[in-house]
């Protein structure tokens, strides 16, 4: 949920984060951008929850021996923030299964 306290419209861009939790060697990232979007309020108190669709590709990784794009299977921390480095960022922490997709990029000619 956002909040306007203030006495003139606003708005506000919520951004969500993810990353692994990780030990020191791991080259997984620790936080990168996976979805945001902008809200408008009206003056003093609309509150308004705002959705944000997210994509969880940003924190996968290309595996050049199986030609497939892969997210580790661990645990992620998920944070809602208004901007990078927020202090008051909320967290959730939750459990992924690995999760890989390739892309093909032949294209087959239509066989009509």
């Amino acid at each position: 949920m956002v909040r306007n306290t203030g006495p003139r419209p606003s708005s506000t861009v919520v951004q969500i984060y993810a990353g692994r939790t990780k030990d020191r060697q791991s080259k997984d990232y620790e936080r990168v951008l996976v979805g945001f979007a902008r809200t408008r309020l009206i003056p003093v108190g609309q509150e308004m929850r705002v959705d944000v669709r997210c994509r969880f590709d940003p924190v996968a990784h290309w595996n050049t021996g199986t030609k497939m794009f892969k997210v580790q299977e661990g645990r992620y921390r998920i944070s809602a923030s208004q901007f990078e480095g927020d202090e008051a960022s909320l967290n959730h922490y939750v459990s992924v299964d690995s999760i890989a997709w390739s892309v093909d990029a032949k294209l087959k000619k239509d066989e009509s």
